[in-house]
């Protein structure tokens, strides 16, 4: 299998095709917003829609212990260690991690297959620079959203991504790297807006 974004890109396409879907509304977070970003400049006629929470576009923070976690070996003890039951939980601060839903996600993917695949991402996707080359190329409507706490990524990043964006619009809420996650309420209310707005015509459609 392909690591890395542009593997991760072909794969969603290749999901799509399976599902018969043509044009769709894409959405990542963090690593996944750099997905949406490389299918959406390789494919655009499928990308009717972007939204990007918390993408890894610029810069992730931080940065040594996530080189240390591709380290073989290393990085899986780091990663059990280092993404622990209270590492995650200040990752998204305004959500109950103590919930039993959220418990049970986190032990998924802290568990020893959630721990390899991790390292293997991790190592195809820590070099942004592809992902930032696509950015102006992008004329989709794209929403970012950004929790205004968030530890791994900067929210000055939020708004430079909206404007390096052709139609970006930012939205920043309190929350940490799991807006949609510690504020579904106002994150799906954002989103719902931004799908029903009318999209201005593309600057390179006209």
């Amino acid at each position: 299998y392909e690591y890395g974004f542009e593997g991760f890109a072909e794969t969603v396409l290749d999901a799509l095709a399976a599902l018969s879907l043509s044009r769709v509304t894409l959405l990542g977070h963090g690593f996944g917003g750099g997905v949406v970003l490389t299918l959406a400049s390789r494919h655009p006629s499928v990308a009717e829609r972007l939204v990007l929470v918390g993408p890894a576009v610029y810069d992730v923070r931080p940065t040594f212990l996530l080189r240390l976690a591709r380290t073989p070996g290393l990085g899986r003890v780091l990663l059990k260690q280092w993404i622990g039951a209270r590492g995650f939980g200040r990752l998204m601060p305004q959500s109950d991690f103590r919930a039993a839903r959220n418990r049970t996600e986190y032990s998924r993917f802290n568990s020893p297959d959630g721990r390899e695949a991790a390292v293997l991402a991790l190592g195809a996707c820590l070099d942004l620079r592809p992902v930032r080359a696509v950015v102006p190329r992008i004329a989709t409507p794209t929403l970012v959203v950004w929790g205004d706490s968030d530890p791994l990524v900067s929210p000055h990043e939020g708004r430079r991504l909206a404007r390096e964006l052709t139609r970006g619009t930012l939205v920043v809420l309190g929350a940490g790297h799991w807006p949609h996650q510690e504020l579904p309420g106002p994150f799906v209310e954002h989103v719902l807006d931004f799908l029903s707005d009318e999209p201005e015509p593309s600057p390179n459609s006209r």
